[in-house]
């Protein structure tokens, strides 16, 4: 009797906690949803901008300019080397937060096992973008596997999202967003695996000062090609959900 009665006691009191957790989860959840478009379009914005004004003001170790024809996206946020290398990094941080937000909020929005399954890889790349400002190229240490992670795991969601876009029947994602989403897949293969094949080694130790730098980089063009694909991919999905009212 007496532990029936404690039983009781400690659920009566735990009650309004697991009310009060439950209260905020909902809310959590019916935000993301909400604002994921918003997230995205915030996220597109703040890396454009910070990638736009860090290039147009970089010198190089050689006093050259920035080339996407030639130079790592990273290098822009390279402390040191690249004037705005704080801007750069602190927009990758809060950019890679919006893609992750987008990303829950999509999920949520999908409400689907495989939806559920590409969101979290979705969610996973963002937070792998943050770390890449967080570990810049001064640490390659650091720096390569989570710019690595971000784009193996980019590779991942686009692809499990064009799956999904093809299989659902209830079409909650347009037709015309398996395009872009097969133009980044593209992207995100070329960039892992064939320069590989083409470049010289020791370019891919990514340490610029190891190797004499050529006027044509394939690993730095297919790097951009990916840069490009993702923020149009961003772009679509975003403004598809503002433009729902989800």
């Amino acid at each position: 009797m007496f532990l029936e009665s404690l039983y009781k006691q400690h659920s009566l009191s735990l009650r309004p906690v697991e009310k009060g957790i439950k209260r905020a989860v909902e809310g959590l959840m019916d935000t993301l949803l909400a604002n994921a478009g918003y997230f995205g379009l915030s996220g597109v914005v703040i890396i454009f901008l910070a990638v736009l004004t860090t290039a147009a003001v970089y010198q190089g170790r050689d006093d050259e300019p920035y080339s996407l024809l030639n130079h790592f996206i990273s290098e822009l946020g390279e402390r040191g080397i690249s004037k705005l290398a704080l801007v750069f990094n602190v927009g990758l941080i809060l950019g890679g937060l919006m893609l992750a937000l987008l990303m829950a909020g999509l999920g949520l929005f999908l409400h689907d096992s495989l939806g559920y399954l590409a969101a979290a890889a979705g969610v996973y790349a963002g937070a792998s973008c943050s770390m890449v400002g967080v570990f810049p190229m001064n640490n390659l240490k650091r720096h390569i596997p989570v710019a690595l992670s971000f784009f193996y795991s980019g590779l991942v969601f686009t692809s499990l999202f064009s799956v999904f876009i093809l299989s659902d029947p209830q079409g909650k994602l347009p037709l015309w967003l398996l395009m872009p989403s097969l133009v980044t897949v593209a992207s995100f293969v070329g960039f892992l695996f064939l320069p590989k094949r083409f470049d010289p080694k020791e370019v891919w130790s990514l340490d610029p000062s190891k190797f004499e730098r050529p006027r044509l980089l394939l690993i730095t063009i297919l790097e951009w090609a990916v840069f490009v694909s993702v923020i149009g991919w961003l772009l679509g999905v975003s403004t598809y959900l503002v433009l729902a009212g989800v």
